[in-house]
């Protein structure tokens, strides 16, 4: 399994160093990824008090067992929703964060390509992060049996989606909404998972809710309720083809499922404008912002 998975993924740059916490630079709400602008729509819409909303200061952990380069680029996807604060990286390939470490952070995103340093002792780390409190969003390829989580994330029940292998290779499109009023869905509109599709064939654990499906019936997004921090699963690789031409197509709204799902569990915000916008392809165009200091988050709106 472990060679069928090297072909058909890890083929990325050279990684940043192992082991610490990255950052760079920092993120201007005005001016997305690659020169994409944002255009705001006419009329705001504001959450009241004790709403879910976007959370501007969610700061967020990567801790992927993946390409560093790739995981930079799931970074700047997310940077390009607004919704977060800042995003650093940890490259689990060569150890695992400690539970210090992690409290410094709202919310974990975990995602695996290589085997992690020790899929134990970061099953046991999480679980006692999100026993605190912390938020955890788990992707592919997290649910592939001997590079996904192990430890108490596995014994104590705390994945939303079980383990098993990963298919690939059909394209895949966003099915079946089952919750289409979740926050996690809010400005998902289309998925496509690209050429490759990479997504586990698996189940709902026990007690997780099915939130979204693929095309071809498998889960595509989960939640798994009832402990201290907010758990998903997002069934699908995070780098999108920006990184490589196989992966979730990014003129999509992959970047909403991740960025909804690591905001989700930061509780209710204070009340604040969203304005719908648009990601804009064409450069040479004049779109740009029309509210100060505001979250955005994609809407129906063109120029």
């Amino acid at each position: 399994m472990m060679c069928a998975l090297a072909a058909f993924v890890i083929a990325a740059p050279a990684a940043l160093a192992g082991g610490d916490v990255t950052r760079t630079g920092s993120y201007r709400a005005d001016l997305m990824p690659y020169g994409e602008h944002v255009q705001g729509a006419q009329l705001p819409i504001v959450l009241g008090e004790g709403e879910e909303g976007p959370a501007g200061d969610c700061n967020v952990l990567i801790v992927a067992a993946a390409d560093q380069v790739w995981a930079d680029e799931v970074r700047n996807q997310l940077n390009s929703t607004g919704l977060l604060g800042p995003v650093d990286l940890y490259d689990a390939r060569s150890g695992t964060p400690t539970l210090a470490q992690l409290q410094n952070y709202d919310s974990v995103l975990t995602f695996s390509d290589f085997a992690y340093a020790d899929r134990d002792a970061l099953g046991n780390v999480l679980a006692d992060y999100v026993d605190g409190g912390g938020n955890v969003v788990q992707a592919t390829f997290a649910f592939l049996s001997g590079i996904d989580l192990g430890g108490r994330w596995l014994s104590g029940g705390y994945a939303a989606l079980n383990s098993g292998g990963f298919d690939c290779c059909t394209p895949l499109t966003l099915g079946t909404v089952h919750q289409p009023g979740h926050p996690v869905m809010a400005g998902v509109s289309s998925f496509n998972g690209g050429s490759s599709s990479y997504h586990a064939p698996t189940t709902v654990a026990s007690g997780a809710i099915a939130i979204a499906d693929w095309s071809n019936g498998q889960p595509l997004v989960a939640e798994m309720p009832g402990f201290n921090g907010a758990i998903f699963a997002l069934n699908f690789y995070p780098p999108s083809s920006v990184s490589r031409g196989d992966f979730w197509d990014s003129n999509t709204d992959g970047e909403w499922l991740l960025a909804n799902a690591l905001a989700y569990g930061c509780g209710p915000q204070a009340p604040r404008c969203i304005y719908q916008v648009s990601k804009v392809k064409n450069k040479a165009n004049n779109c740009g912002k029309v509210c100060d200091a505001c979250p955005y988050v994609r809407g129906d709106l063109v120029c």
